[in-house]
């Protein structure tokens, strides 16, 4: 997954400080994953722009994940902002999550 991001991403995420680069981003994911033992991850995409070599999207996302009584459902929002590099490949730059549960 963290393929995904550029080397110098950044990703922004409720309650942590940013998480800079491709192999910080990496370790969070990694992490979170093990801890709250996410699973069934269903992402929509509600809105896609390409300008120039510049790519938006929007959307929302719904997972489950271990918390304090057991699996709860998880929801949030998400943009991600991509960039072309030279070899013509999208990878996500800036990426902004926003979560709460369902």
């Amino acid at each position: 997954m963290a393929a995904l991001y550029s080397e110098d991403a950044i990703l922004l995420v409720p309650n942590e400080e940013q998480i800079k680069g491709r192999s910080a981003i990496e370790k969070l994911i990694n992490s979170q994953i093990e801890e709250f033992a996410l699973s069934d991850l269903k992402i929509t995409t509600d809105e896609t722009q390409e300008i120039g070599n510049t790519l938006y999207q929007s959307g929302t996302y719904t997972m489950k994940a271990k918390g304090p009584k057991g699996t709860m459902p998880v929801s949030g929002d998400w943009v991600t902002l991509l960039k072309k590099d030279a070899d013509g490949n999208w990878h996500i730059s800036r990426h902004i999550l926003e979560r709460g549960c369902a």
